[in-house]
């Protein structure tokens, strides 16, 4: 039962950090000048637009750590300016991460809602873990298109070519190499833990 209701209460967190997310990198892509992921509905807060199958078998595998939503459907061309708007998406989507991050530790340093503290120790840790996340060599991360735009020409190939399976290489890297993968968590795990306690410090 304890473990159902963790898995439950951790796919609601993860589900309102996802739309969240996504909800503000929709609105900052039309500041942009780019509808696309307007005209996916990425802003009307629906799990089924954002959701994402391996994802979210991540996402319950391993704890909540790591996780993502569908690909975020975005067309640089059509922004105003190419380079700058890049780096205001990226600012945008891990900003709204630390908006929740830091919005969870309020509540929980100053106990403004005590019955919701198992809600908001979820959400700071699995907004802290994203944030991490959004640097990864993935297309479900936020710093995915600034290393499209800014990656050296002589690269640009190989890039792309990797870009093409990196979901599934992630994928299968967490799976099978248990080894690694366990000193992996333990160290992420310890920086998490980290990078939250030097942030509720300075709330």
């Amino acid at each position: 039962m304890d473990y159902i209701i963790n898995l439950l209460q951790g796919s609601f967190v993860f589900i309102c950090i996802i739309l969240f997310h996504d909800y503000i990198k929709t609105k900052t892509t039309m500041l942009l000048g780019d509808d696309s992921a307007l005209f996916d509905e990425r802003d009307t807060f629906s799990v089924f637009r954002s959701f994402d199958l391996i994802g979210l078998f991540i996402c319950f595998s391993f704890g909540f750590l790591f996780g993502w939503s569908r690909t975020f459907p975005v067309d640089m061309n059509h922004f105003y300016n190419k380079k700058t708007g890049v780096i205001l998406l990226l600012l945008s989507g891990i900003g709204s991460l630390f908006f929740l991050l830091f919005v969870s530790l309020l509540f929980l340093k100053y106990e403004l809602y005590a019955p919701m503290d198992w809600y908001f120790v979820r959400l700071a840790m699995m907004s802290a873990s994203f944030i991490l996340f959004q640097f990864f060599p993935l297309p479900q991360s936020d710093a995915w298109l600034l290393y499209n735009e800014y990656m050296p020409s002589s690269l640009k190939e190989s890039w792309l070519a990797f870009s093409e399976h990196s979901a599934l290489y992630f994928f299968v890297f967490l799976i099978i190499d248990t080894h690694i993968i366990g000193i992996f968590l333990n160290m992420y795990s310890i920086f998490l833990s980290l990078f939250v306690s030097i942030f509720y410090s300075l709330t």
